[in-house]
Formats: C-alpha cells, structure tokens, sequence
C-alpha cells in the first residue's frame, strides 16, 4: 500500500479485525453488559490465530509462493518487536504536553 501511494497511484484500503480484550476503562471490571463472556473467552483463547491461519491458506492459493511469505511473515515479526521495544524504552512525554492534539 505504501509503495502503491508513493508511485501515485491513489489512495487504498485496509480492513483490520481487532477486539480490545479489556474495558473502555480501569474501573471497568464486568464488561457483560454490552458483550457476552463466552464471546471475550473465544477472542481470547486463540480464536484471532484462527483467523490468521485461514487468511494465510487464501493467500497462499493466489500466491503461492511459500517462502515469500515466510520472509514477509519474518519482516513483520521483526518489526513489530521493534516497535514494542521502542514503545517499552520511550521516554514518557512531559506532563505539559497532556493537551496537545486533543480535539472535542
């Protein structure tokens, strides 16, 4: 997609499945009222590498090429890593600088 971009070629598309496994705040402890436990315990017990293993099986019948993927599947390991690494060792921002960007 970015090289798409840069070469001019419009804009593209990305849909992401997500599920944030805890509430929309600390005190926010039992979540049932607007999702079902069993529903938090399948997210949570694997259900997203499900998820990947069938997308990976489609994109291998239209690009068959295993060990491209495995070294696109390596790169993104690799950087994922890095960017929990540098969000581990960031420095905290100033204290100042708690309402900045913010917009109602």
């Amino acid at each position: 997609m970015v090289d798409r971009a840069r070469r001019g070629d419009g804009p593209g598309f990305l849909l992401l499945h997500t599920y944030r496994f805890r509430g929309h705040h600390v005190g926010d402890i039992a979540r049932e009222y607007y999702r079902p436990k069993l529903e938090e315990q399948r997210w949570m017990s694997g259900a997203i590498r499900s998820r990947c293993t069938r997308q990976s099986a489609r994109l291998q019948k239209v690009w068959p090429d295993q060990a491209m993927l495995d070294r696109i599947q390596g790169e993104v390991a690799a950087e994922m890593d890095a960017a929990v690494e540098f969000a581990l060792n960031a420095p905290y921002p100033d204290p100042r600088e708690v309402d900045e960007d913010v917009y109602a």
